[in-house]
């Protein structure tokens, strides 16, 4: 298994590369194969379009949150990453999209100890910890 790691380049090769996962992704899950796409710029330009447009092309399920719900919640910030990603576990593969995610690890919740475990369940997660 390969890493790679594509900051700015050919955006069209990126896309082709996905939409030839798209094709057959249980062929990936299969062999255990995970990637993800950090999809950035300012609010508007269909970042959230983009990946739902993917996901239903697939043909699998769409995992949406926002950092900000992992923050503004009386429930702890890690128990609702692990929750959410026990679902995505179970409706296996599937996207998981996590908007404004800087809100999840910003400034203040550096300082916070809830907003520290919160980004590191967040981080441990994405590993497969």
């Amino acid at each position: 298994m390969s890493k790679e790691v594509v900051l700015g380049g050919d955006v069209w090769d990126l896309l082709d590369e996905l939409m030839v996962y798209m094709g057959n992704p249980m062929q990936y899950y299969e062999r255990d194969v995970k990637f993800g796409v950090l999809l950035s710029g300012p609010p508007g330009t269909g970042k959230t379009l983009f990946a739902r447009t993917l996901a239903k092309e697939s043909g699998m399920p769409f995992v949406f949150a926002s950092g900000a719900e992992f923050t503004d919640s009386e429930k702890s910030g890690a128990a609702r990453i692990n929750e959410m990603f026990s679902i995505v576990r179970r409706n296996a593969p599937s996207f998981v999209f996590v908007d404004e995610i800087d809100a999840i690890d910003g400034r203040h919740a550096r300082l916070d100890p809830r907003g520290r475990a919160t980004f590191e369940a967040l981080i441990a997660q994405l590993d497969g910890e």
